[in-house]
């Protein structure tokens, strides 16, 4: 496979839960290799790798550490971790889960790397539907989990397609044969200088890609795709009906074919011509994407619906930028006849506290906005970045702690005619969605 060190058969995940990390768990195990991890937390993940075969421990220890071990880590594993000190103390062969990314991608004779600030995980998916419905062999890594393909789905060993994390500039170790970038913005500035940074890692990017596609607005040399009639890939004709998009496609300037997909709103249309946009590239056909993009049923957490409190649908996405707070809020408000409750979960303090006047701007005209307890994910607390500051700052929000007084607080106000919106890439998701089991 490549891999730069010696190690006996055994390789390591601290983290082995994690999305990222449980696929590339998954894709080593099948080959052979013997996988082992650890993870702080059960979950469906681990009791999906636990049974494929894959030990989990669930407590971090040096004792689950064998010296010719190659250990595996993620950039949300902070250094003083247990295991990790102790595999750095014993100089063993440490791999980030980014790098290993890019050395499975070397088994494949064709590769797909899927780039952006936001929708990376929604266009992957869409591709590989494609990919699949044309019988392609490939192998996705998929950034949330689809509704049908999971997060990991192999269907043969010729592309390898995976959507890859611009965070610390992960992006850097991967090459692909076909670059995309879906868009650009500031986010992630605790490892960025400030946003021209960002589009320079995102050009280099694409620089090293033999064949380059970008969003037209993005400033970036490629070939584009957008709404604007000078894109090589442009969608016109645009309706929305019944969470359907329908929309019609001319490439490079000659009309392509009428296409729908399940998803709605502005930003999906372009996601999903994004993933035609690779589809053609790769020559594909288009009867083929069609099928494809049809059988396309969603990826948990991208406007989801996970339950109802007194008959108003809960819907959850994953938005926890700005810019994706503004676009859910203006498209869930859309046809809404009562009012719309906002529970949003920040996502790390740095990214609060870097955004946190576009965060303001996003949230301050909401009248029914609650803010829930930071996720702080790999950082330690900082009070400038903190939920409680963010919430102080909007007059009309309320702050909370604990999910269940929260809960309870949304089943005295809600009533049929609403809609709940739960916002956040922390563990709001899955408070929420044990709330309302036990709830219903």
């Amino acid at each position: 496979m490549g891999f730069p060190v010696n190690f006996s058969n055994r390789i390591y995940f601290i983290g082995i839960g994690g999305i990222g990390m449980s696929s590339l768990a998954f894709f080593l195990s099948e080959r052979g290799f013997n996988v082992a991890g650890s993870d702080k937390n059960k979950s469906d993940i681990t009791c999906k790798l636990e049974k494929s075969g894959i030990q989990v421990n669930y407590i971090h220890s040096e004792a689950n550490l064998r010296l010719d071990d190659m250990i595996v880590y993620s950039s949300a594993i902070a250094e003083d971790n247990i295991e990790y000190s102790y595999a750095k103390q014993n100089h063993m062969a440490l791999v980030s889960r980014a790098r290993l990314l890019s050395l499975v991608s070397d088994c494949f004779s064709l590769s797909v790397g899927v780039s952006g600030t936001h929708g990376k995980t929604t266009v992957t998916a869409l591709i590989a539907h494609i990919l699949k419905a044309a019988s392609y062999p490939f192998t996705a890594f998929i950034g949330g989990e689809d509704k049908t393909l999971g997060s990991y789905f192999s269907n043969g060993k010729t592309l390898f397609l995976a959507e890859v994390c611009e965070y610390k500039k992960n992006i850097n170790y991967f090459t692909a044969d076909i670059g995309l970038v879906l868009n650009v913005d500031n986010d992630h500035l605790d490892s960025y200088k400030n946003f021209s940074d960002i589009k320079s890692t995102f050009d280099a990017f694409l620089k090293r890609a033999d064949k380059k596609i970008v969003y037209e607005d993005c400033g970036l040399a490629g070939i584009t795709f957008g709404l604007k009639k000078t894109s090589d890939y442009r969608a016109e004709i645009i309706s929305f009906k019944n969470g359907v998009t329908v929309f019609t496609v001319y490439e490079k300037k000659k009309k392509l074919a009428r296409f729908s997909v399940k998803l709605s709103g502005g930003k999906n249309v372009l996601n999903a011509l994004a993933a035609v946009a690779v589809a053609r590239e790769l020559n594909i056909d288009k009867n083929t994407i069609k099928r494809g993009l049809l059988e396309f049923e969603g990826v948990k957490r991208r406007n989801e619906t996970i339950g109802k409190i007194n008959g108003a649908p809960v819907i959850a996405d994953y938005a926890h930028h700005p810019a994706q707070i503004a676009e859910q809020l203006d498209f869930q408000k859309k046809g809404l006849k009562g009012k719309l409750f906002v529970v949003f979960q920040p996502h790390t303090y740095s990214r609060t506290k870097n955004l946190f006047n576009q965060f303001v701007a996003a949230l301050v005209c909401e009248d029914n906005l609650f803010v829930f307890k930071t996720y702080a994910a790999r950082e330690n607390f900082l009070s400038e970045g903190s939920s409680l500051r963010l919430c102080k700052a909007l007059p009309k929000s309320i702050y909370y702690d604990d999910e269940n007084k929260l809960f309870s607080r949304l089943k005295t106000s809600v009533e049929a005619t609403d809609k709940v919106l739960i916002l956040g890439a922390g563990d709001i998701y899955d408070k929420f969605k044990k709330l309302l089991n036990d709830f219903s």
